[in-house]
């Protein structure tokens, strides 16, 4: 994932994980479709770099199920 969008999309996704409506397992299936489509050229990214927003996607995934935390906020608080 190449765009903040996709962060925010992480966010969103992490929000139903936390709510229970997801389980980690769904969570990273629905991650791992997205990146899927990225390589096929589903979706077309810019301005932030691929390498750190996959690595704050990353962070998502290993967030406790009930942390609150923002797309934006994750992203300041990685890259601090």
């Amino acid at each position: 994932m190449t765009h903040e969008k996709d962060i925010q999309l992480c966010s969103v996704f992490h929000r139903h994980l936390r709510e229970g409506r997801i389980d980690q397992g769904n969570l990273k299936d629905i991650l791992s479709i997205l990146h899927a489509d990225e390589a096929d050229g589903v979706w077309t990214w810019g301005f932030l770099g691929s390498s750190l927003l996959r690595s704050v996607a990353a962070a998502f995934i290993k967030m406790p199920d009930n942390l609150f935390l923002r797309a934006g906020d994750a992203l300041h608080l990685h890259t601090a």
